[in-house]
């Protein structure tokens, strides 16, 4: 039997993968593990070398796909995509956090609150520019950290004013807070002038407290963030 990782192209770049094959020469039928989860990664090669022992090639992705796009992408210096495995301790742990908050009372700062609250692990992660649909509408997540690592705004553009529902980022006539453990004034300001100050002035913006508001009311009034401000 004979293992090695080899690069395979795809059109957001090298995906780095796992393939496993007998030692004899071939022809031999062909296996591919899909990986739809984290976690399960080691579980799958010692899968994929059981099946390369009765004659079959196995290949096993380092990164999964649903909907037609990769997920998770991380790039080494070489610009290639790298699994959440092979990552360093302190670059996981970067990617992990934001998912962690879900299910950790203490990390998402509700049991400072007295309430502790959770929730299950996440069943879809989205990146930057990822569209979700869900009961007919067509949701695109922006992530503007700065509020809290990791969150995300979500743009419905299916009517006339589009509407964005976002969170903590901004109010009306305010921001969200920056200063917890993770949040970052600079990185909010930035994130919602570059993706949320792009859009149409007629934007709707839902918040997660107080009126709706919108784009172009925010850009001129708003006092952390109008474009009139100094930084």
């Amino acid at each position: 039997m004979m293992e090695r990782h080899i690069d395979i192209a795809t059109p957001s770049g090298a995906m780095e993968t796992f393939a496993v094959h007998p030692s004899e020469g071939g022809p031999h039928p062909a296996v591919i593990l899909y990986m739809d989860v984290w976690g399960i990664r080691e579980e799958l090669l010692d899968i994929a070398r059981r099946i390369a022992t009765v004659g079959y090639y196995c290949v096993v992705p380092d990164f999964y796909y649903r909907q037609g796009r990769v997920r998770n992408e991380f790039r080494n210096e070489k610009n290639q995509m790298i699994s959440l495995d092979r990552l360093d301790e302190q670059r996981k742990q970067l990617v992990l956090a934001p998912l962690a908050k879900l299910t950790d009372a203490i990390l998402n700062l509700s049991a400072a609150f007295g309430m502790g609250i959770t929730s299950p692990p996440a069943d879809v992660t989205l990146r930057d520019g990822d569209t979700y649909s869900a009961a007919g509408f067509d949701l695109e997540a922006r992530e503007i950290p700065g509020h809290s690592r990791g969150h995300v705004i979500y743009l419905w553009m299916g009517q006339d004013p589009p509407i964005a529902f976002v969170g903590d980022v901004i109010f009306a006539g305010s921001i969200g807070r920056t200063d917890f453990p993770d949040g970052d004034f600079r990185q909010l300001i930035d994130g919602i002038r570059q993706k949320l100050f792009t859009l149409p002035d007629e934007t709707i913006l839902l918040s997660g407290h107080g009126p709706e508001t919108t784009v172009g009311r925010e850009k001129r009034t708003n006092p952390f963030v109008g474009l009139d401000t100094e930084d």
